[in-house]
């Protein structure tokens, strides 16, 4: 899954994503599985490599992602 957190009030972002951790359950499931890029560092080159590589499929599979730009 994919979320992408946008808004002004920081402090509901934040209980949002303290919820949505709770629900994983394991830590080391959450720590594994997890990238979290803070808005004024991110680009858009860098979200769309943390996206593909975190959904890339076997080379042997007919649907690939490809990256433009």
């Amino acid at each position: 899954m994919l979320y992408i957190l946008y808004g002004e009030d920081d402090f509901s972002l934040q209980q949002y994503l303290d919820e949505l951790k709770k629900s994983v359950g394991d830590v080391t499931v959450l720590a594994l599985n997890t990238t979290v890029l803070e808005g004024a560092q991110v680009t858009v080159k860098m979200c769309s490599t943390r996206i593909l590589n975190a959904y890339r499929f076997p080379l042997s599979s007919s649907a690939q992602f490809q990256s433009h730009g």
